[in-house]
């Protein structure tokens, strides 16, 4: 055969093997995540479960001294739905703990919301603006009407999370 009609054809076949062995490495990848993020087990800095405090109490230490460090004990109510950068739990007042992960170093799969969970790190209040809470709402897969029904800003604990596990 001529060189000239060879060398497209090998260009081909090399082009349609890279392009092949890409989408089986993204096919496994996808698989890996899948199993990694199956609703129990650690998410972030491994921790040690002693010591934990209810939410009541860490609410309550909050309220008097501004702040709380330590390890916390709640059920997940809901999980950011576009990549789980975020998560909520209700504290024992029914108002809304939202937890955020240290420098977002991880994230947690959808399938923990309704799970019992330990988490490790810093709660603190803070004035949350409306903006932030439309976002939140956003995220959360909220109808229009609900977020533009957002209209006042409002005082909100906040965790920075460094660690997740779950509990059950």
């Amino acid at each position: 055969m001529d060189r000239a009609i060879l060398q497209p054809i090998k260009s081909f076949v090399r082009t349609y093997a890279l392009v092949l062995s890409l989408l089986a490495a993204c096919t496994s990848t996808s698989q890996n995540n899948r199993a990694e993020t199956a609703p129990t087990g650690s998410y972030g800095e491994e921790f040690s479960d002693r010591l934990t405090t209810s939410l009541s109490e860490m609410q309550q230490e909050v309220r008097e001294q501004g702040q709380f460090h330590g390890l916390v004990t709640g059920r997940v109510l809901e999980v950011c739905a576009n990549k789980g950068c975020w998560m909520t739990m209700e504290l024992p007042n029914k108002d809304i703990l939202r937890v955020t992960f240290k420098e977002y170093s991880f994230f947690v799969p959808g399938e923990l919301a309704g799970k019992e969970v330990l988490l490790k790190g810093n709660a603190r209040s803070q004035r949350v603006g409306i903006e932030q809470q439309r976002h939140y709402a956003r995220d959360a897969g909220q109808s229009d009407s609900d977020i533009s029904a957002i209209q006042t800003e409002k005082e909100q604990i906040f965790f920075e999370a460094v660690g997740v596990k779950t509990v059950n």
